[in-house]
């Protein structure tokens, strides 16, 4: 027994081949209508991605600062990434220098 939805996932990708196939052609064929379509779509993907990747160095930013909230609460000290990273590239440099 076939689920009902299956049709409906199998028309909803024929009609967007089907546009895809028409913008495609319309951009070969040089249709102006089309290729201004296929620009305005283009920097919408653009602007869509952007934001999509500044959400996620957002999250990213936010995950490392709680992450830091909650060693400081744990350990008493305030934990900074940048003395994380100043003091791990200074142990680096004096193991090198020792060496």
């Amino acid at each position: 027994m076939i689920p009902f939805f299956v049709g409906d996932v199998i028309d909803f990708f024929h009609r967007a081949n089907i546009q895809n196939m028409q913008m495609i052609q319309g951009f070969v064929d040089g249709n102006e209508t089309i290729i201004k379509q296929v620009n305005q779509r283009a920097w919408q993907s653009a602007i869509i991605l952007i934001v999509l990747l500044l959400l996620i160095a957002l999250m990213i930013w936010a995950l490392v600062s709680f992450c830091s909230y909650l060693y400081s609460l744990v350990t008493g000290n305030p934990f900074s990434l940048y003395s994380f990273i100043s003091s791990s590239s200074q142990a680096i440099l004096l193991r090198e220098y020792c060496q």
